[in-house]
C-alpha cells in the first residue's frame, strides 16, 4: 500500500514541479532559462517511462501484452491465441524482439510516447503544458495502465492531430493511419476529426442544448435501445456478441449513482459555460478545436458509461477535456489580463483541482486494496 501511494505521488509531483522551471527567465536578456525539450520535460517523461516501463501485473491488459511478446520470444510467430491484433503493433513486438529486448521496452516506448505527444502538443503553449500533464494524469492514469495499446494508438493520434491543426493534412493521415494499424478503433476518427477541424459553435444555448438533449434522452431512452440493438446483432447471426454486449459482466458497468452523475454534469457544464466564454475572448482556431472535442467527450461521457466498449470508443473525445482545461487554468491564473470575468473564476477551479486530486487518491486506494498494489518487475 505505502509503494503504491509513493509511486503515484513521484508521478504527480513530477508532472507539477519541473515543468514549472519552464516559466523561469533570464534577469539580464528576458529569455527563458530553460529550451523547451530541455530538464524540465525531459525529467518527467524519463521517470514515467521508467516506472511505467518496469511495472509488474499493473493494469488488466498487462498480462496479455507481456505474454504475447514472450509467446514471441519462441520464434514461433505462426500462431497464438489471440489473432485479432493490428498489424503494426505485431510488427513493434517482432521488432523488439529481433533487437533481443526485453517485454518490458515494450511498455517503456508506450509510456514515453504518451507523455511525449501530450507535450508535442503544447510545444506552441508552453506555459500551458505545466497545468496540462498534472490534469490529464489525474483523469486517466488508470486506463493509460489498463489499455496500453489504445493508449498507444491514442498518442499517435495526439500527434497527428497537431499536424492537423497545422494544416499539414498528409501528416495527419499518414501518422492516423499509423495509429489506426495499431488500435483499429482510430479509423473511426480520422474522418471525424478532419470534418471538426473547421466546425464552430457560435451560440452558447446550442451547446447546452445538445449537451442537456442528449443527456435526457439516454436517460429515458438507452435501455430500450440497447436491447433493439442486441436484437439486431442476432438477427444478423452475430449473437456472440451481442451476449457480450449485454451480458457479460466484465464490460457492463454498474448503474452509477445518482450523487455521481449529478457531479458529473455539474462538472461537464460548467466547462462548457465557461470554456464558451473564454473563446469569445480568446479567438484561436486550434484551442476552440480542442474545445470542441472535448465538448462531444463531456457529453457521451454520461451516455456511454454504461458499457466498457462504449466507453473506450469515447476516450478519443474525452481525453481532450484535460487538454482544454490546461488552456482553463492558464488563462485564468497566468494571463488574465484582457481577459473578463476570468479571475473570478480561480477558487472555482482550485477546487476542481482538488476533487480530481481526491478522485485520484481515492482510486489508488481503492484498487489496491481491491486489486492489485504497483509492484515492478524485482518485487
Amino acid at each position: 500500500m505505502l509503494q503504491t501511494l509513493v509511486v503515484y505521488t513521484i508521478l504527480l509531483l513530477s508532472f507539477i514541479v519541473f515543468p514549472a522551471f519552464l516559466y523561469e527567465k533570464n534577469s539580464v536578456t528576458g529569455n527563458y532559462k530553460y529550451k523547451y525539450w530541455g530538464f524540465p520535460l525531459l525529467i518527467p517523461i524519463l521517470i514515467f517511462s521508467f516506472i511505467e516501463g518496469f511495472r509488474y501485473e499493473v493494469g488488466v491488459d498487462w498480462h496479455h501484452y507481456r505474454d504475447y511478446f514472450k509467446f514471441l520470444e519462441t520464434g514461433n510467430f505462426n500462431y497464438y491465441w489471440r489473432d485479432d491484433l493490428e498489424i503494426l503493433y505485431v510488427l513493434l513486438n517482432k521488432t523488439l524482439v529481433f533487437l533481443q529486448l526485453n517485454y518490458v521496452s515494450l511498455f517503456i516506448l508506450e509510456s514515453f510516447l504518451l507523455i511525449y505527444a501530450i507535450y508535442y502538443f503544447f510545444r506552441d503553449y508552453r506555459k500551458v503544458c505545466v497545468f496540462a500533464m498534472p490534469l490529464f494524469f489525474m483523469l486517466f492514469f488508470s486506463d493509460i495502465e489498463n489499455l496500453s495499446r489504445q493508449f498507444l494508438a491514442i498518442s499517435i493520434f495526439l500527434i497527428a492531430t497537431k499536424q492537423l491543426l497545422k494544416q499539414n493534412y498528409k501528416r495527419y493521415f499518414l501518422l492516423g493511419i499509423v495509429a489506426a494499424l495499431i488500435h483499429s478503433t482510430c479509423w473511426l476518427f480520422l474522418p471525424i476529426f478532419f470534418v471538426l477541424r473547421s466546425v464552430r459553435i457560435n451560440k452558447l444555448w446550442i451547446l447546452l442544448a445538445i449537451y442537456l438533449g442528449l443527456n435526457i434522452a439516454s436517460e429515458l431512452l438507452l435501455s430500450p435501445l440497447i436491447e433493439r440493438f442486441s436484437i439486431l446483432l442476432l438477427y444478423i447471426g452475430k449473437g456472440g456478441y451481442a451476449d457480450i454486449m449485454t451480458e457479460d459482466s466484465r464490460f457492463i458497468f454498474e448503474e452509477i449513482p445518482l450523487r455521481t452523475k449529478i457531479i458529473w454534469h455539474l462538472i461537464a457544464l460548467f466547462i462548457i459555460f465557461y470554456g464558451y466564454k473564454l473563446l469569445k475572448q480568446v479567438k484561436r482556431n486550434d484551442i476552440s478545436f480542442v474545445f470542441i472535442i472535448a465538448f462531444i467527450g463531456l457529453t457521451l461521457k454520461p451516455i456511454l458509461s454504461f458499457h466498457e466498449l462504449f466507453a473506450r470508443i469515447n476516450l478519443y473525445f474525452y481525453t481532450y477535456v484535460p487538454l482544454f482545461m490546461a488552456f482553463l487554468y492558464y488563462y485564468v491564473f497566468i494571463h488574465n489580463k484582457g481577459i473578463q470575468k476570468m479571475k473570478k473564476l480561480k477558487i472555482p477551479l482550485i477546487l476542481l483541482f482538488f476533487y480530481f486530486l481526491y478522485l485520484y487518491f481515492g482510486r489508488i486506494v481503492i484498487r489496491t486494496n481491491e486489486w492489485y498494489p504497483f509492484l515492478f518487475v524485482w518485487d
